[in-house]
Formats: C-alpha cells, sequence, structure tokens
C-alpha cells in the first residue's frame, strides 16, 4: 500500500507541481507579442545588385546580404536583398565587390570594372577598373 501511495503522490505532484497559471501564461503571450518587431523596425529592403564586366575569370571577393569569395566567369552579376534593422538604418550598411585584375588593351593587368547598383540608382564603380580599392558604398 505504501508504494501505491507514494506512486499516486508522484504523479499528482507532476501533473499540476511547477506549471504556469494561466496569467503567467497571458504574460508570456503578451511579452511575446510585444517582442516581434512592428513593421517600421523589422526593416527596410534594398534591393541591391553588384556587377563586375570583362572577359574571363577572376576572383570576386563581396559583400551585401551575403559575403563569399570565388573565381567567377565574366561577365558576372549577383542580386541580393537587403533588409537593414533600424540600427543599420542609421549606421549604415556597407556593400562591397573588389574584383580580380584582367588584362587590359595595352597588355597590362588591372582591376575588372565593378559597380554597385541600389534599388535600379547606381551608386558605386571603379571608374572602368582604374581606382584599385574596387567598389563600395554604405546603405542607408
Amino acid at each position: 500500500m505504501t508504494a501505491v501511495a507514494l506512486l499516486v503522490a508522484v504523479a499528482l505532484t507532476g501533473c499540476g507541481g511547477g506549471g504556469a497559471t494561466q496569467d503567467e501564461n497571458r504574460g508570456r503571450s503578451e511579452a511575446s507579442r510585444s517582442a516581434s518587431p512592428s513593421p517600421a523596425e523589422a526593416g527596410e529592403s534594398h534591393e541591391v545588385i553588384l556587377a563586375v564586366e570583362g572577359l574571363g575569370k577572376v576572383p570576386v571577393t563581396y559583400r551585401a546580404h551575403t559575403s563569399g569569395s570565388a573565381e567567377q566567369t565574366l561577365p558576372w552579376r549577383k542580386t541580393e536583398t537587403v533588409r537593414l534593422s533600424a540600427a543599420e538604418q542609421k549606421a549604415g550598411y556597407p556593400v562591397s565587390i573588389v574584383p580580380g585584375a584582367i588584362k587590359s588593351v595595352d597588355g597590362t593587368q588591372k582591376p575588372a570594372p565593378c559597380f554597385i547598383t541600389v534599388d535600379g540608382k547606381a551608386v558605386a564603380d571603379n571608374d572602368g577598373g582604374q581606382a584599385l580599392k574596387g567598389c563600395s558604398f554604405t546603405i542607408r
């Protein structure tokens, strides 16, 4: 009989003990709703196009929504959607592309021409490969 009483006591304790009250559950539910971002906080979306012109294959390093570095066949283009948080809208969000070198008309090596477009507007280029830094822009 003692073993049965012990099992009943354990079962009863497990059923109701330690659980949240209805008010506590309601509070958690309200907190989770208020923690989810409003549409304004969810972020502004921007379409970013990264492009490298030329012929051949060159290493391309880029950063937008994703980032990467790999040898690419030219011409190369990548389109991404970048969603900025409220903090990134204030501080800015850098996007960039650094193309490898291609052979110019005079036989010398120079960076491949690169371009960045944000929301349909050209925002950065490397002057046809004359600027050695590549292309970069800060979205705000």
